[in-house]
């Protein structure tokens, strides 16, 4: 291969030089002698040698860091319609990196990778329309997007779209479409849809009420630090809702979501504390201290909780809330 990359045989050149950039064929991984390499193929025309440059220059492997450079070959390759050039091209645009930022140039280029089923494109064309950004806002669009990668396994994308047939966003509402998708999702692990699909098992809304499964779901989610599924569960133990009554065990549950910055689950808390209810031991300075951190996140039920509190002539200290 050597002999023949150095007698300039393109495919060689290419070859040689992802041997040394990855370390493959016995050698000792050496991106600094790789890029002279690919470049000589990037130069002479070989796709995959024209994205590898990009790349190694865009993440300063085996040269110096240089987003112009990147910018230049991903514009070369990206124009002979190879996707990975493409979005990665459209990524520069996007951040402003090695070129002016420019979201619609980034539309381009990623709409020229979403046509070669390229997921990752697709999904930042979903957020383009979604938000508007280089081009008109579009839910319709959006959705389409949002469930071409859901179809390729894409998990978030699989979320975003269940999240979307829920609402009747970009398109026709339709919950047992929500429910196939956010199972997809959580299958994968996905946290967010985890707790979405436990909320529509608990309510029987586009899927038969399973309190079992949703439970499940929502430990699982809880278990992973998703702020309303320790909020949900803490809520169900408190109330006796889908499970037993068990005071304990919903204050661990609240006041993990509290420490997530879940401002209701900050709110709860703190009435709970105050007021002693459903069994819950009082304890004024934790009232007034998850009291407080709900009211400084905006929360207007904590905010006059707290005035009533001072109103009651109840001594309250203004301490920020529990990190």
């Amino acid at each position: 291969m050597k002999r023949r990359a150095a007698a300039g045989n393109v495919a060689a050149e290419a070859k040689l030089g992802s041997v040394y950039l990855s370390g493959a064929a016995g050698e000792t991984p050496n991106p600094a002698m790789g890029f002279p390499w690919v470049l000589k193929a990037a130069e002479r025309h070989d796709l995959r040698a024209q994205f590898l440059v990009g790349a190694m220059y865009a993440q300063g492997i085996g040269t110096t860091q240089d987003y112009a450079m990147a910018a230049k070959w991903f514009t070369t390759c990206a124009e002979r319609d190879d996707a990975a050039c493409a979005l990665d091209l459209g990524l520069l645009y996007g951040r402003g990196s090695g070129v002016t930022r420019d979201y619609s140039t980034a539309v381009k280029w990623y709409k020229v990778a979403a046509a070669h089923n390229q997921g990752d494109a697709e999904k930042l064309l979903a957020f383009h329309y979604e938000q508007g950004l280089g081009v008109e806002k579009n839910d319709t669009l959006a959705s389409q997007y949002w469930q071409q990668a859901a179809e390729q396994g894409d998990a978030s994308a699989q979320l975003a779209t269940g999240k979307r047939y829920l609402l009747g966003q970009g398109v026709a509402r339709d919950p047992k479409a929500a429910v196939m998708w956010l199972r997809k999702a959580a299958e994968q692990g996905q946290v967010d849809a985890q707790y979405s699909l436990a909320i529509l098992l608990l309510q029987g809304e586009g899927v038969d009420a399973d309190s079992a499964a949703a439970l499940k779901l929502l430990r699982d989610a809880a278990m992973q630090n998703n702020g309303p599924a320790q909020m949900e569960l803490g809520t169900l133990y408190l109330e006796g809702r889908a499970v037993n009554r068990d005071p304990k065990e919903a204050l661990k549950w609240l006041q993990q979501a509290a420490r997530n910055k879940v401002v209701a689950a900050q709110y709860r808390l703190g009435m709970l504390l105050r007021d002693g209810d459903l069994g819950v031991e009082i304890n004024p300075v934790q009232a007034d201290r998850w009291l407080q951190a709900a009211a400084a996140a905006g929360s207007d039920e904590a905010k006059a909780a707290l005035a009533q509190t001072s109103n009651l002539g109840r001594p309250q200290t203004v301490i920020p809330g529990p990190q």
